[in-house]
């Protein structure tokens, strides 16, 4: 078997299905060289900090952004093959083993990797000096040059061979765990043991919680401690996990319903609990990733006063351009995640249809739990970001506020694609 020219032919069939995941490739390519043009330009010194402050901030952030970037490709990859799904099932009753079918996305890998390193190499050249540009503008540097060292390329070359083993590996995984019996007959036991997992997870933030408070009543603080991040995380924890408890006792006294309205509002309900998991994680790192930068740019920077004016712009400019790249992905990966659903979304519509369930009802269950995957992580972070500032006491918020009303527009856009693919997907 000639593994080239299947893998040629095979990209050639699913062009179409492939878009999203190439787009998503060189989009992160051209970012990641962006971005080490920036703290790697030989042309001039952004930043003269002292050595630990210097490799603490720009490792931070060099390692946030390929850790970013590569949460985010992975995430596409597998929604490109689960896309797939359908085409590798039947090749596998047609007599091609899943050892064949693997080397054959081998090569379909090395193809795309290869195509999408290079032109994202290429547009990240391209825009290096009209990003600079924008640098010196904001920067008000007259004298800013752009020079591109071996590190820029050689940090993009190295990203993609860790995505293509990673991928590799996903792929393995993926064509390891199709529909085996096993995976019907665990459903129950993973159940039970995830409510006792989020039960002592629940009691592990109270007790950590209640100790840090303990510790820094003794010490005798009135300053700001970890324990109130504990307090927002504990928050988003039980709002998510637990406050979705009310909805289903307040339907129960609700039988006066219409039939359908009410079987509509219990679908509701559970589709929340099916994806809390993906929106606490979600809502979690959100809150983490944003506050903790406000938490260094306060604590080092403003309050400590250890760099000029022009520093601290270009650590608010990194700042910013992390914060904006996480939200941009974050809103991304829940478009992939709903995209990978759509074929369970058609078995579910045919369940629900038998009891009742018409098409424009099913559409407004879909849109409600579309709006609560895009719009209640984002939610639950603004809340609780709101909380940690008013108790941090800290008036210098200008920018993690423009960034929290920034995320809502990138979900909005991304809402509004999953809408038209459902739509699309799913016609009259």
């Amino acid at each position: 078997m000639n593994y080239y020219i299947m893998a040629k032919n095979s990209l050639r069939r699913n062009i179409r299905k492939q878009i999203t995941f190439l787009i998503t490739c060189i989009i992160s390519s051209t970012l990641l060289f962006l971005y080490t043009t920036l703290i790697y330009n030989n042309g001039t010194v952004l930043i003269s900090l002292p050595l630990v402050f210097g490799s603490l901030i720009f490792t931070a952030s060099l390692g946030n952004i390929i850790m970013l970037l590569s949460f985010f490709t992975i995430y596409s990859y597998t929604s490109y093959i689960k896309l797939r799904s359908t085409e590798f099932k039947i090749m596998l009753l047609i007599g091609t083993t899943k050892n064949e079918l693997a080397l054959c996305l081998l090569f379909e890998n090395l193809i795309l990797m290869f195509v999408c390193m290079s032109i994202g190499i290429l547009l990240g050249t391209i825009f290096s000096k009209f990003f600079f540009l924008l640098v010196i503008n904001y920067l008000n540097f007259s004298n800013l040059g752009v020079s591109l060292s071996s590190i820029n390329y050689m940090s993009t070359f190295e990203f993609f061979i860790i995505i293509y083993v990673i991928i590799t590996l996903r792929t393995t995984y993926l064509l390891k765990d199709m529909h085996t019996v096993n995976n019907f007959i665990i459903i129950k036991p993973k159940k039970i043991i995830g409510k006792k997992i989020k039960l002592i997870i629940y009691l592990f933030f109270i007790i950590t919680n209640v100790c840090f408070m303990i510790y820094q009543t003794r010490i005798g603080s009135n300053s700001y401690s970890i324990y109130t991040w504990i307090d927002c995380l504990l928050m988003i924890y039980g709002l998510v996990f637990y406050g979705n408890k009310l909805t289903p006792l307040a339907i129960n006294k609700g039988h006066h319903f219409h039939k359908n309205i009410f079987l509509l509002i219990k679908q509701s309900a559970t589709n929340i609990e099916k994806d809390k998991v993906f929106i606490f994680i979600l809502a979690c790192v959100s809150f983490l990733f944003i506050n903790f930068n406000l938490i260094c740019e306060y604590a080092i920077f403003i309050k400590h006063s250890v760099m000029s004016i022009n520093e601290l712009k270009v650590l608010r400019l990194i700042t910013f351009l992390t914060n904006l790249l996480f939200f941009t992905i974050s809103s991304s990966i829940t478009y992939f995640k709903f995209q990978m659903e759509l074929v369970n979304i058609n078995k579910y519509f045919k369940q629900l249809y038998m009891i009742g369930i018409t098409k424009e009802e099913f559409d407004l269950l879909i849109i409600y739990r579309l709006r609560s995957l895009f719009f209640l992580p984002c939610t639950l972070c603004a809340i609780t970001s709101i909380i940690l500032v008013l108790t941090m006491h800290i008036q210098h918020v200008n920018l993690n506020e423009f960034i929290i009303v920034t995320s809502y527009f990138f979900n909005i856009y991304a809402y509004k694609k999953a809408v038209r693919l459902y739509m699309e997907s799913f016609p009259l």
